[in-house]
């Protein structure tokens, strides 16, 4: 089965996957193993010119048939390749370095801020990309959602992750980070809402977190 694990930036989800799979042996992968190559990002800014997608991360930004490729290799039980991404190629604005094979599990986990995402009409780049990005929904046999105490937090929690990795020379600033999650907020403040409280492709297990991501409450929704 595919269970998808959606969270805003910084709110865990990555460590969330890890422990599950060392401790159930399961596999993983993230929807930002799946981001256009650099030069096809620059490529969509410079034709759409639209600041959602002048960095990468909003719907629009990944290669969705890649996605849909692997989800039906995984389903046939068979193996099948992701992208290596690293982030902080290219001064930051990222871009794939190589490939690593993913073998049948019992269980695959699909972690991303925008997984589970479902267009809303209202006419904008993104949302008409998540068209497609609805199909992904249509392989998920669960969802995990990780939901903040207040959408303005991930600044705070991806402030946190950055300073750690500064001192590598790796890190964005501070001014970075606040620009960096402004082209994001936007779509959680479209998306998160009908994520949270009607989304129906699968059984959701929902686990509110508070300021310190400790959980507050967690309950399922069919």
């Amino acid at each position: 089965m595919i269970i998808g694990v959606h969270g805003v930036q910084g709110s865990g989800k990555t460590t969330l996957v890890s422990k599950l799979e060392k401790k159930f042996g399961w596999s993983s992968v993230s929807i930002d193993d799946f981001y256009l190559p650099f030069e096809e990002l620059e490529k969509l800014y410079d034709h759409s010119k639209d600041l959602e997608w002048s960095v990468r991360g909003n719907p629009g930004t990944h290669d969705i048939h890649l996605i849909l490729d692997c989800f039906r290799k995984y389903k046939d039980k068979k193996e099948f390749k992701v992208p290596i991404y690293d982030k902080y190629a290219k001064k930051a604005k990222g871009d794939r370095v190589g490939w690593r094979t993913i073998k049948p599990q019992d269980v695959l986990l699909f972690e991303g801020w925008c997984v589970g995402f479902e267009p809303v009409s209202d006419g904008t780049n993104v949302d008409n990309a998540l068209l497609k990005y609805s199909k992904i929904n249509d392989y998920l046999d669960g969802l995990v959602i990780l939901k903040p105490p207040c959408l303005d937090i991930v600044y705070d929690w991806r402030e946190e992750a950055e300073e750690k990795v500064r001192h590598l020379k790796k890190g964005m600033s501070k001014k970075e980070v606040v620009e960096f999650i402004n082209v994001y907020m936007k779509s959680y403040n479209t998306y998160t809402p009908n994520l949270y409280n009607n989304f129906s492709k699968c059984t959701c297990l929902i686990a509110e977190l508070n300021k310190d991501r400790s959980i507050e409450k967690i309950y399922i929704k069919n």
